[in-house]
């Protein structure tokens, strides 16, 4: 155990104890190094230490569940049509869906659209030209979801009318005011 000081994410420095913990009970390995707020024991971060080496090869998992995934996407649209990326399927356990594109000139001005399993919008985001990104949290229905990336306004894309993205599902929750527009508003872009 030792004294050290540890810089915190708003700027501020906090004496520590480095403290280093050994333990193989049985064969199982255990090793941590953690930093113990000096003024209240508190424990602020801590690093687990311990390397496994693996005698053969190891398979990775071919996909994590279903309600767990992050899946890239790219297409083109146009001054008068949407692109359409998907269907991404997603399943009961499905907590959050975030989903962003962006075009591949940046001065291209674009909003994009989440539409659920009943061909009904439900989210849509227009932060300014490229790129967007948004958070939603539901209600999630089990199905296939489609983004829809559209030119804002009609305008014609400069030079080409190309985007990419990624639709991402999650079985964590998110905070419920990440959704736009809030419940009740008429705001969405009805194009496309």
């Amino acid at each position: 155990m030792r004294l050290r000081a540890l810089a915190a994410p708003n700027g501020s420095v906090r004496q520590v104890y480095e403290v280093n913990v050994v333990n193989s009970p049985g064969g199982v390995a255990a090793a941590y190094t953690s930093y113990v707020d000096a003024a209240n024991g508190n424990v602020l971060v801590r690093y687990n230490q311990v390397d496994n080496f693996a005698a053969g090869p190891v398979q990775a998992p071919l996909r994590p569940a279903m309600s767990e995934f992050t899946e890239p996407f790219q297409g083109t649209y146009t001054a008068t049509e949407c692109g359409k990326s998907g269907p991404f399927q997603v399943d009961a356990q499905t907590q959050t869906i975030i989903y962003s594109a962006s075009a591949a000139n940046p001065a291209n001005d674009i909003f994009i659209r989440l539409v659920d399993p009943t061909g009904t919008v439900v989210s849509s985001q227009d932060t300014g030209t490229s790129p967007e990104i948004q958070t939603y949290t539901g209600p999630i229905e089990a199905g296939g979801y489609t983004v829809e990336v559209c030119s804002f306004e009609g305008a014609e894309p400069i030079v080409t009318g190309e985007y990419a993205g990624t639709f991402t599902a999650s079985e964590q929750e998110a905070d419920a005011g990440f959704n736009f527009p809030r419940s009740g508003s008429t705001s969405w872009p009805t194009r496309c």
